[in-house]
Order: C-alpha cells, then structure tokens, then sequence
C-alpha cells in the first residue's frame, strides 16, 4: 500500500497541523487542497497560505493546490475539491486514498491495525464511525445513534469520487468511493475517527461557511458557542477525555 491522504480546507487551520501530525507517520503522501474564499464569499484568514508553506517547508505535507470556488453549489464545489485531491494521489502513484479535513483525527494505533488489516484481506474500500468533541479537544459528545465517514479505499486510474453512487452506510456523500466493492466497517473499539466538529476559534466562521449552511440557523450556532460543560448537548452526555493530540486552542 502506498496510501494518499487529501485535505479539503478553508477555515480551522488552527487545527491542521494537530490533524496532520497524527497521520503523517501513516501515510505515504499527504496534500491539502484550499481556498482562500469560501463557497459563501467569505475570505479565510490572512496567514493561512502562510501556514500551508510552513507545512510543506517542514515536510508535514507534500503538496498544496489553491482551488478557486465556482458559482455553483457548495456540495458541488466540495467534490471538486475532494477529486482534485483524489488526482493529486494518483500523480503521486498512491494505491490508497483517505479523505480528511483539518477537524478529524486518528488514533496512530488504531490506524495502522486497520490499515494492515484492509492489505492483509484486500480490502477495496471501508468505513468507521466517528465521536464528536464541543468546543474544547476534551470534551467528547457521547452519541445516541452512529454517524460514519469513510475510511481507507484502493484506487487506480479510473477512481473518482461520486456522490450518487452507492455507499454500504451513510456518509458524507462527497466522500463516496468504491462502494459496491469489498468492503470493511471497522467497529468504534477498532477504529474511531475522533472529530473535533466544534472545537475552533471561530465557530460562526465555521458553520456559516459549512457546505451545510442551509440547514443550520443562528440559534443552533449560538447553543453549540454557548454550551457549557458538563450540560448535555441535543439530549446527549458529554464526558471528559485526556487530550490524546495535544491540542493547544
């Protein structure tokens, strides 16, 4: 396996370097693919290039690519942006290929047992659930119902990320690539992706630029800038954790 990983990025950049080190040691080659507007017209932070050519300078990642939102739908915009990624990883002759944005986070030993285990049985693509965290990297929403992203998947020339194509659980659907194959769900005490969905500097600057925005409102921004621990949150418990990323914001 020679695995390809691709970031989608516009804002949480405080939050980038943290995610990338907890992967670097795990893949092969890593590139981001940014922009410095969002779908919604909002310019991302000043220093963000800046802190990607730090990134590449330290070799952290491999490659960078500016994208430049067209007057389309941010979903669409997004795929775009995850297949551009996904064709960076095969000019870098990748035989593997993971999504991320700056907000995810792998435990280092669980990755590396689930990616041995997908070469071991020739796994064509997977999937795990994920946790995720408000507003500070150590308080963790403990969920009612499984939400799942998917994980590591082989790719060749042909690959292409295709949100109506079929998806064995339900996931991003800017994410979907091979399916229909053999696939593997790795179960929460295997593999947790660890999502720092609410932990920012600048909440609003998130969800209003979110390629969801239109199913969120001001007043469930406000209860998530809001919440205070140890309050549940949308009816779930929200327990503390040790901060296994040594995350600083």
């Amino acid at each position: 396996m020679k695995l390809g990983i691709t970031y989608n990025l516009f804002d949480g950049e405080e939050l980038l370097e943290y995610s990338v080190k907890s992967v670097r040691e795990c893949a092969e080659h890593i590139n981001i693919v940014y922009q410095t507007t969002s779908n919604w017209g909002e310019k991302a932070s000043e220093n963000i290039e800046d802190i990607l050519s730090d990134l590449i300078k330290r070799k952290l990642v491999d490659k960078i690519f500016k994208y430049h939102p067209k007057k389309t739908s941010a979903g669409k915009n997004e795929l775009k942006k995850r297949n551009i990624g996904l064709n960076i990883c095969k000019i870098n002759f990748c035989s593997h290929f993971l999504n991320m944005d700056c907000d995810e986070f792998y435990i280092k030993e669980q990755f590396n047992n689930a990616k041995k285990f997908i070469i071991d049985n020739d796994i064509y693509s997977s999937s795990c659930s994920f946790a995720n965290f408000i507003k500070k990297p150590i308080w963790k929403i403990e969920q009612k119902t499984p939400m799942y992203v998917p994980f590591i998947a082989k790719i060749n020339l042909f690959s292409l990320i295709n949100r109506k194509k079929y998806f064995p659980v339900l996931v991003d659907p800017t994410r979907k690539l091979n399916g229909s194959k053999k696939f593997k769900y790795f179960e929460a005490d295997e593999l947790e992706m660890q999502h720092m969905w609410a932990v920012r500097n600048d909440l609003n600057k998130k969800f209003n630029n979110s390629s969801a925005k239109k199913f969120t409102t001001q007043e469930y921004i406000n209860e998530i800038i809001n919440y205070e621990f140890p309050n549940k949150i949308y009816n779930s418990n929200v327990i503390e954790v040790e901060n296994k990323f040594n995350i600083k914001i």
